[in-house]
């Protein structure tokens, strides 16, 4: 339509210059005849336009451009499976006028546009060259170049603006020589190496492709091979570790497919092997010490066989009691027919216990029969019975800030002994205070443990827990605490008075104030109590109570240099009241 447009407006042109000609050198239109006018279309497009007169010539407009595909060629007029292939193609302008608009030029292979090239201003008898670059596949390949292929200008003639080829590339044949392995005599957990024969019976590809190793019907390993020449060979290995027992082993060449050949039937090669599996089991088991007691550190001895085939792999013989796992060995292999004798350390507890050993709990090894590797002890130690028989406290009329002396005697009063280091805590008001290791007590023994406190005023309540964190196992824990409950009487500091001296003191003159301290009782405090002086809320001075019996007194005196005057002063005991008193309310006094 765009060309069709085109030569209309070329006509309704030469049709208006025909009547300005006319009309400026007086030509007679009546006398003009117009024997033929005509548009000769063929297919859309406007070929020519014929104007005739009695005195006109034929005439024909032939002032076109001609782009014309003049070669395609390639590179490698032979090329192999995967190389990159340049492709060329000629155009040249065969026309009469330059290409002034721009054209599109486009490279197919089999159907499928593969690039698209944009030319412009191409001049009469002028060429271009044109490339696409491609990676064939095996097969028979058609190459087309076009020119103009949107149809974006008119031109001389349309029949030379495409050209075809073929392109052949030969198929690849890749197959599995053979396949094999060593060591041929291996064992269980013993790494074997596989050796991969390739060879290329096609042509060459220099596509990548991979070789995969397949064990037992899953992929194992796989290795890249970079292209293969015609009639190459290459030779690649796989390692694996493998389990005792039949193995099916099995390479392919090319496993993704990512070549095509002309036979893909021998790319695989398989073969069955097969090893002695290993039977791990115990024969037997000890434990050395006769006498069991609570507490103490024994030995159990264990035989451990493997009645099969050796074994390479690394695996655990775990011991549990009563179900909680005490220990474990490992053993880096075994030998077929082979004994091994372990040795497992085990704190004995009162009670009856479930011994078991199980071996190779995590299936490192494959084993012939797997039912057998369990092997269980049976054991019963009497139990201890710790009990605290008695609390002790010597000073029945503790004062308050003294370090007061707590005997505890604790008793095994079960059927079984126990060597097993226990710890025993004192608690006063609920908080810990002291404690004591006892290092094992036998049937019926006493021990007695020493706790010191530093008293308190007030009622007090002492508790003793012996084996608190249940690290010997007894047949009864309620006789595991013992209660006492001890007063430390309480003192009561009264201020009984307070003078000056001197009683008009003058400005700069020194002053002291003397204070009669009195302990009405009952008890009494060995601890220095606080007393402290002030004036207008100004702390003047502080300094200590000293102990005082119940009914005693003593004077404690300040001193402090005069502003003039006398001045209010105020007298306080035990500020923060950090010492509990039988009273509180006559610990200030005011002068």
């Amino acid at each position: 339509m765009r060309k069709l447009g085109v030569w209309l407006a070329v006509s309704l042109i030469i049709l208006s210059t025909f009547a300005f000609a006319f009309s400026n050198f007086g030509v007679d239109y009546e006398k003009l005849n117009f024997n033929h006018f005509s548009f000769n279309h063929s297919e859309g497009k406007n070929e020519s336009i014929e104007i005739e007169t009695h005195d006109a010539e034929e005439r024909e407009i032939t002032q076109l451009p001609d782009v014309a595909v003049i070669s395609l060629t390639w590179s490698n007029p032979i090329p192999s499976d995967g190389t990159i292939v340049t492709i060329y193609a000629q155009v040249k302008n065969v026309g009469e006028i330059e290409v002034k608009d721009s054209i599109q030029c486009a490279f197919y292979i089999d159907g499928e546009q593969i690039i698209k090239h944009s030319i412009s201003c191409l001049d009469r008898n002028d060429t271009k060259v044109l490339q696409a670059e491609i990676r064939p596949e095996p097969g028979v390949h058609t190459i087309r170049f076009m020119v103009d292929c949107e149809d974006a200008i008119w031109e001389a003639n349309e029949t030379n603006n495409v050209m075809l080829s073929e392109m052949s590339v030969e198929y690849p044949n890749l197959v599995v020589k053979n396949l094999d392995y060593y060591p041929k005599l291996y064992s269980d957990g013993e790494k074997v190496t596989f050796f991969v024969e390739l060879e290329n019976k096609g042509f060459e590809t220099t596509r990548t492709f991979l070789v995969s190793f397949y064990l037992d019907g899953e992929r194992a390993s796989t290795k890249p091979i970079q292209g293969m020449s015609s009639g190459g060979d290459a030779v690649i290995s796989f390692e694996c570790v493998l389990a005792g027992g039949a193995h099916f082993v099995r390479v392919e060449a090319d496993s993704n497919n990512d070549i095509i050949e002309y036979n893909e039937t021998d790319n695989m090669e398989s073969i069955l092997i097969e090893c002695e599996m290993p039977d791990l089991y115990i024969e037997k088991g000890v434990i050395q010490d006769a006498n069991l007691v609570d507490g103490m550190e024994t030995t159990i001895e264990v035989k451990l066989i493997n009645a099969g085939g050796a074994t390479y792999s690394t695996f655990f013989v775990d011991m549990y009691v009563d179900g909680k796992k005490a220990g474990s060995k490992g053993l880096y292999g075994l030998g077929n027919r082979t004994i091994e004798v372990l040795v497992y350390n085990w704190t004995v507890e009162g009670g009856v216990h479930d011994i078991g050993f199980v071996v190779d709990s995590s299936d490192s090894v494959k084993e012939r029969c797997e039912w057998n590797n369990y092997y269980y002890l049976n054991t019963s130690i009497s139990y201890p019975d710790l009990e605290v028989s008695e609390i002790e406290i010597p000073s029945m009329s503790p004062a308050d800030g003294e370090v007061i002396n707590i005997s505890v005697a604790i008793t095994n009063i079960g059927d079984g002994a126990t060597s097993a280091r226990f710890l025993s805590i004192l608690y006063v008001d609920g908080k810990a205070t002291d404690y004591e290791y006892v290092n094992g007590l036998e049937v019926m023994e006493r021990k007695y443990v020493q706790f010191t406190w530093l008293g308190e005023s007030g009622m007090h309540d002492i508790l003793v827990v012996v084996n608190g964190e249940r690290v010997v196992k007894e047949n009864a824990y309620w006789n595991n605490e013992g209660y006492y409950r001890i007063e430390v009487l309480r003192p009561d500091l009264e201020i009984v008075s307070a003078f000056y001296a001197p009683e008009e003191p003058a400005i700069g003159e020194n002053v002291t104030i003397s204070v009669i301290v009195k302990n009405n009782g009952p008890g009494y405090t060995i601890r220095g109590v606080p007393i402290d002086l002030y004036t207008k809320g100004i702390k003047l001075g502080s300094m200590q109570i000293p102990s005082l019996p119940e009914g005693s007194q003593t004077t404690v005196i300040f001193s402090y240099i005069s502003k003039g005057g006398v001045q209010p002063i105020k007298i306080i005991i035990d500020r923060l009241n950090e010492f509990k008193e039988s009273n509180e309310s006559n610990n200030e006094f005011s002068i």
